[in-house]
């Protein structure tokens, strides 16, 4: 297989391509300035703070209600409820001694705060002694004044 034959070898070709030429050294400038202003001073860049929406904070005025079923008088002396919020996030934690009880064994602990963003999960943690234990979770939809969860049989 012969190889394809060029008459002008690429150096001639390229000949035009010449820096000594004032036109192709205005270009150059021009390009070096464009490119500078963009990359310098080319304004805050995107996913900046000042380019996402602002949003209304939104506020909550909850009621959280729930049952534990399984603990003695004596081990609710030392439970510790605690509510988190992960999307906020925001997390309230209290004793058993400084909520209200609508019944034995109940609680009902009222929440009121505003956050930027909006609250879609609502997770249950109780703390009795050393152990840690996740009794359950609630989505919470905008508009939301109660939130019910259902009674849990609490093991040790």
């Amino acid at each position: 297989m012969e190889r394809p034959h060029f008459s002008i070898p690429w150096t001639e070709r390229l000949r035009w391509l010449r820096f000594d030429d004032s036109r192709v050294v205005g270009l150059l400038c021009l390009a070096c300035l464009a490119g500078s202003v963009g990359f310098f001073g080319g304004g805050a860049p995107s996913g900046s703070p000042k380019d996402l929406p602002t949003s209304e904070p939104h506020v909550y005025d909850l009621k959280v209600q729930g049952e534990l079923l399984g603990v003695s008088p004596i081990q609710l002396q030392d439970v510790r409820v605690t509510l988190y919020f992960p999307q906020m996030p925001f997390q309230v934690t209290r004793r058993w001694q400084q909520i209200e009880h609508p019944k034995a064994n109940s609680f009902s602990i009222p929440l009121k705060f505003q956050v930027d963003c909006p609250a879609s999960l609502c997770l249950l943690r109780l703390q009795i002694g050393d152990k840690k234990l996740q009794i359950g979770k609630i989505q919470v939809r905008p508009g939301t004044q109660a939130l019910s969860f259902q009674p849990a049989t609490v093991r040790l």
